[in-house]
């Protein structure tokens, strides 16, 4: 069975194995070992929080570094990297700060190289509730805001989706079924209060995902 790192990261990742990916926020190190797993040499996962970076892997320790600040890791690696991958990391930069941390990160980038950022959804109605459980999160996006910031610093965006899940148990085809009857639920009651709206949302799963690259030239 597919993980869901495969379902939403595998098909994004570079052909060539010796490419190098960058992992902000890595935390415990779950996107490392997934990159390990697909044959990949050379990554690196960056994280200002030592205490979750003790719980990395031991075999995967050395591909990875506390920093104290992105600003400046960033500046100082310019086009170094074929792959940048920010899950669950964007909203925690504050909004008047975002594009600034954007741009740092599109330079990083090389020509031709990509990036993929995860983040919550905040048209579902639950966003505030994510929002409010964690006093670090600063900023909420949507799929027009996140498109917007990727945009802001130069960066061609070609897909903006809804986080992908695995098929589950027996139970999976109830799930869905449910979740498409409430997404519809959703969608009327923006056009409600909205009207029809071409900004109104398409995308309803509880986490966005936007790729994005770096032109040529």
């Amino acid at each position: 069975m597919c993980s869901v790192f495969d379902l939403n990261y595998g098909r994004h990742l570079p052909k060539d194995h010796r490419a190098r990916i960058l992992d902000i926020g890595c935390g415990s190190g779950l996107m490392l070992a997934f990159l390990e797993s697909k044959g990949y040499m050379n990554f690196l996962g960056v994280d200002i929080d030592a205490d979750v970076l003790s719980q990395v892997p031991s075999h995967l320790q050395d591909r990875t570094m506390q920093i104290t600040d992105l600003s400046t890791f960033l500046r100082e690696r310019d086009g170094s990297f074929d792959l940048i991958l920010a899950k669950d990391v964007l909203y925690y930069i504050s909004r008047h700060e975002a594009a600034q941390r954007m741009w740092e990160i599109a330079e990083a980038i090389r020509p031709g190289g990509g990036i993929v950022v995860e983040v919550f959804n905040g048209a579902v109605l639950t966003a505030a509730y994510t929002a409010a459980k964690d006093v670090g999160i600063l900023t909420i996006y949507t799929e027009q805001s996140i498109r917007s910031l990727l945009e802001s610093a130069g960066l061609h965006v070609t897909e903006v989706y809804g986080q992908q899940s695995g098929k589950g148990g027996v139970l999976r085809p109830l799930y869905n079924l449910s979740a498409g009857f409430w997404k519809l639920m959703l969608r009327l009651i923006y056009v409600l209060e909205r009207g029809i709206d071409p900004n109104n949302p398409k995308i309803l799963e509880k986490s966005l995902l936007a790729v994005a690259y770096k032109t040529v030239g």
